[in-house]
């Protein structure tokens, strides 16, 4: 646990920025607890910090309540499939950046926070991502279910 004083600051105002957008205290989020009303504002402060603070995964680990690595890395996998398909949830990430980001610098990250997780392209009620694992098509069913269909497949047809 090596971070710099500047590092834990960081880490500290975006934990509480969640913690007010959200109505909860750091102490119940920073708990053992994993009710849903403190999933939501740890996987969103464990998001930002990802994204704006240069740590790693076991030191963001240390400072959510001592969790271990593969915890950050599950919450991470988890926010980044939220976030394909809850608006709202990307509206509380960006307000929190926000609230964190105003106190400095407004507007500071206005372009990292407008990137989505992955790039979407609404075409006749299908999505196209383009990402690191190359391009993949998914037809939208209820909800997040979602049904890959073969990279192969696609570049015939696309």
């Amino acid at each position: 646990m090596s971070m710099s004083i500047q590092a834990w600051q960081e880490i500290a105002e975006i934990q509480t920025a969640a913690c007010v957008h959200y109505g909860v205290s750091r102490d119940d989020m920073l708990s053992g607890r994993r009710s849903t009303k403190l999933l939501r504002p740890r996987f969103v402060a464990i998001w930002i910090v990802r994204q704006r603070v240069g740590v790693g995964l076991v030191d963001i680990g240390f400072a959510f309540g001592r969790r271990d690595h593969s915890t950050i890395i599950n919450a991470l996998r988890r926010m980044t499939e939220f976030l394909k398909c809850d608006e709202r949830l990307w509206e509380d990430v960006q307000t929190v950046r926000v609230s964190v980001a105003g106190a400095d610098a407004p507007g500071a990250d206005s372009r990292e926070m407008q990137a989505r997780p992955c790039e979407m392209v609404a075409r006749s009620g299908r999505v196209v991502q383009s990402g690191m694992a190359g391009r993949v098509e998914k037809t939208l069913d209820s909800g997040c279910n979602r049904r890959e269909t073969d990279n192969r497949r696609i570049a015939g047809g696309a």
